[in-house]
Formats: C-alpha cells, sequence, structure tokens
C-alpha cells in the first residue's frame, strides 16, 4: 500500500490520498512515511490515534457506540468513520448518536448500497459515504472500468440531488 500510496502522491500531487485500514501505529508511520494525506481505521485504537494527533495527521477512526463517541471527543477528534454501517443499526442509528454528539461529522460505509445512500445523504451529519458497489471486486478483476465509470456517476448525481434537496427542504 505505501507504494501504491507513494506512486499516486507523485503522479497526482493535489489528490487527497488516504491510508486505509490502520490498525497498528507501525502502519500509520507508514501511511505518513508514503504520503498519505489521513489515515482511516476500522476502529478507535488509542495509540494509532494519539500517534497520529501528534504528527498532525488527520485520522477518522471507525466508531459505532456511544463510548467510542464520547472517547473520540475526549481525544479531540471531529470525523468519524461510521463501520459496519448497516450491520451497527444504519442511518437511524447514525441519527440517534448525532443528538448527543452534534460535533461530529460521520462517514458510514460497510453495507452503504446506492439505494441507501439517500437515507444517509440525507443526515445532516454525514459528511460523505463509502461505497465498493461502485469498484466491486470482480468490475476490477474483469476490468469493466465503463460499469465503474457508470456507478459512480450515478452516485454523485444521486449525493447531489439529495444534497439540492436538503437545502431546499424537501427531503422525503
Amino acid at each position: 500500500a505505501e507504494k501504491v500510496i507513494s506512486e499516486i502522491k507523485k503522479r497526482y500531487p493535489r489528490m487527497l490520498v488516504g491510508g486505509g485500514t490502520v490498525l497498528q501505529t507501525e502502519q500509520a508511520r507508514m501511511c505518513e512515511d508514503s504520503g498519505a494525506d489521513f489515515v482511516v481505521s476500522p476502529g478507535l485504537d488509542i495509540g494509532v490515534t494519539e500517534y497520529c494527533l501528534k504528527k498532525k495527521i488527520p485520522i477518522i477512526p471507525g466508531c459505532t457506540t456511544a463510548t467510542e463517541y464520547q472517547t473520540a471527543f475526549s481525544l479531540g477528534l471531529n470525523v468519524l468513520k461510521f463501520f459496519p454501517a448497516e450491520q451497527s443499526g444504519g442511518a437511524e442509528k447514525i441519527k440517534a448518536l448525532s443528538a448527543p454528539f452534534p460535533n461530529f461529522a460521520v462517514i458510514p460505509t460497510g453495507g452503504v448500497s446506492i439505494e441507501k445512500l439517500d437515507e444517509y445523504m440525507s443526515l445532516p451529519c454525514v459528511l460523505a459515504c463509502g461505497g465498493s458497489y461502485m469498484v466491486a471486486e470482480r468490475l476490477i478483476r474483469e476490468q469493466m472500468w465503463e460499469e465503474i465509470r457508470k456507478f459512480s456517476s450515478m452516485t454523485v448525481e444521486k449525493v447531489k440531488e439529495v444534497r439540492k434537496n436538503a437545502e431546499s427542504g424537501d427531503i422525503r
């Protein structure tokens, strides 16, 4: 992964590139060394989080419980990955957690489909969503680049529509 991050940063220096599924401090250091702009982890690891904060590397840890949210709050974080989203209660749980924790922007990942996208994106606390449906392993393996482009474009259009409706007050 370090080679890929490094190569992307070299070819596209203005692109924001993150290092994902970071489980250990050493992996966070490798992301930093390769030029990653931020780190994402599936859970809230205090050691990894403190390392990133000390090094001023934005970190987005996975949190799905009030205890994890409160720990993230005490560490001074403001963006969380809600993972695995669908299996952890989905948009309804995110909405419930946003009441006592309105300071967090949330990025749901894990089980998010294009059909569920508007449900998540209509929540004011949701910053973005992860959707592996756009780059499913089969699509990559079979080099179905047009399908990937189509899913990605559909997703962008759906997000634009949801945000426009939210701004106009027309949330369904």
